[in-house]
């Protein structure tokens, strides 16, 4: 530190020991050189986009600590005996923290602290969790020793291992279930070497199957090659802010073994994938709220299709899985993984840096205009010719998932389900809500649908908000609909793909 400002710093710092009470003189000096020890050495005190207070201890991204954190009350305590011999009491520590958290918010800088990926000057970083990093630019990767300060490391997280030039992506094919689908094989590919960006929303990856289709050894596998963890694999366990706790402790957050997912919970897991905003109230405070905002990448799987909610649904690239014919033992599959994993992550990266070079060029994909992840349109049709593959196969495989998506959710829906199957043989209905509901009802009610729970609309005003959520679903049978705003508030309902083949429910038959 310039040595007019330390004196400064050290005039006001003065000046909030003397406030502090009950110290006494002996504890105001110990306070006074600790805090002087800190600011005189190499560390740089600042605080991230969250306003919470950090210190890099060697002045770069090697060793970054929270303030408030029991490593800095331990590295401190150290500091202080390994110079001056002196052990400091609770209260000479907390006081000292106190007043270099007050620096690190004032005077220090602010600078936006990421979980293992991060994007700075014109690259993408990935934090190895050994004090290095690595620089991902156009067409070439680099181990750098003192990176930036970009990362914030969580006790969770595991080191990465050394990448290896030279590898095959498609080899990690060896060791994960492959789904029976090229699509599908495409789609994760490409969802693979796009999470490795961290300035988009990223789709969910939804993997079903049923049990023993080794979904959570995909998920393992994915971990190991994206975001490293001791904790390999998670359940949303509680509330909501249970959920938004765990997301921002990972890069990577794969839910294993997932049988349902409450309607809050759902909203939340959209709100971590577009990055949008949390809020909760401060420990031991009645005015101040901790604001989370982060993007993180989600996997789910289940043996069903837990994800019923149409908002996460479109959010989502859907997955299934089948049972292999023959077992390997976990000992010599994840054996035969960790030997090959330095090569397959170095593919990993190279597939990053050939991405970049690809996305100064390439422009939007025709065909994808409907789709509602476009940031991942785009990216993934660039991955896949990074990847020596055709774009051509990206938007067949895209549009495929797009199918299954439209089936998931009208499958999830009882409305949906049944205004499928009124339409059959209609070219157009026209009726007021009321009249349209009776029908929907009578109809469900023979076909062996729930009507009278909370999923199946009770009252005509809320009958078109339910429509409203597949109403882009439906299009993919070929079903518009539409409500007059004005008069009568007309529901119109169009079938496109009647046949006349097609068999017809007459007002008797409702």
């Amino acid at each position: 530190m310039e040595e007019e400002k330390l004196e400064k710093a050290m005039e006001k710092i003065e000046e909030e020991v003397d406030k502090e009470a009950p110290l006494d003189d002996e504890s105001k000096n110990q306070t006074k050189m600790t805090v002087n020890m800190v600011l005189k050495g190499k560390t740089v005190l600042f605080h991230d986009q969250f306003k919470t207070a950090f210190i890099s201890l060697s002045g770069d991204g090697r060793k970054i600590l929270k303030l408030r954190s029991k490593d800095f009350k331990a590295w401190l305590s150290y500091l202080v005996w390994s110079s001056a011999r002196t052990a400091l009491t609770s209260t000479v520590i907390e006081t000292a923290i106190r007043i270099l958290e007050g620096y690190s918010l004032h005077e220090g800088e602010q600078i936006e602290l990421q979980v293992r990926i991060a994007n700075h000057d014109g690259a993408v970083w990935y934090d190895l969790g050994n004090g290095k990093a690595i620089k991902i630019t156009e067409n070439q990767w680099e181990i750098i020793d003192q990176p930036p300060i970009l990362f914030y490391r969580h006790s969770h997280q595991q080191t990465q291992v050394t990448p290896i030039g030279g590898g095959n992506l498609e080899d990690i094919f060896k060791f994960m279930p492959e789904p029976p689908d090229k699509n599908e094989r495409i789609l994760l590919l490409t969802w693979l070497v796009t999470a490795m960006f961290p300035n988009f929303p990223h789709p969910c990856l939804a993997v079903k199957g049923p049990q023993g289709s080794r979904k959570s050894t995909l998920f393992k596998l994915l971990r190991r090659l994206i975001d490293p963890s001791i904790t390999e694999l998670h359940s949303p366990q509680g509330e909501q802010k249970e959920l938004v706790q765990l997301a921002s402790h990972h890069y990577f957050l794969p839910l294993d073994n997932i049988s349902h997912i409450k309607p809050d919970l759902s909203d939340a897991l959209c709100r971590i994938i577009t990055g949008e905003g949390f809020s909760k109230r401060e420990l031991y405070s009645d005015d101040d709220d901790v604001v989370y905002s982060f993007r993180r990448v989600i996997g789910i799987n289940g043996i069903n299709q837990v994800i019923d909610k149409p908002d996460l649904l479109e959010r989502s690239i859907l997955i299934n899985l089948e049972r292999p014919e023959k077992y390997e033992k976990e000992s010599v599959l994840f054996g035969g993984f960790e030997q090959a994993r330095s090569k397959l992550f170095g593919a990993l990266l190279t597939a990053v840096s050939n991405t970049l070079a690809l996305a100064k060029k390439h422009g939007d994909v025709e065909g994808l205009e409907s789709y509602r992840m476009q940031d991942f349109a785009r990216w993934g049709s660039t991955a896949i010719q990074a990847l020596g593959l055709k774009i051509e196969d990206f938007v067949a495989a895209l549009h495929s998932n797009l199918e299954l998506q439209n089936e998931e959710v009208i499958d999830a829906s009882p409305v949906a389900q049944v205004v499928v199957a009124f339409m059959v043989g209609r070219s157009e209905w026209s009726g007021q809500p009321t009249e349209l509901l009776d029908r929907l009802k009578i109809l469900g009610n023979r076909r062996g649908i729930k009507t009278d729970g909370k999923y199946f609309p009770q009252d005509a005003n809320w009958l078109w908000r339910r429509l409203e959520q597949v109403k882009t679903n439906l299009l993919s049978k070929g079903i518009m609909m539409n409500k007059d705003k004005h008069g009568d508030r007309i529901i119109t309902i169009t079938n496109t793909r009647r046949s006349e083949d097609d068999e017809i429910f007459t007002i008797d038959d409702l």
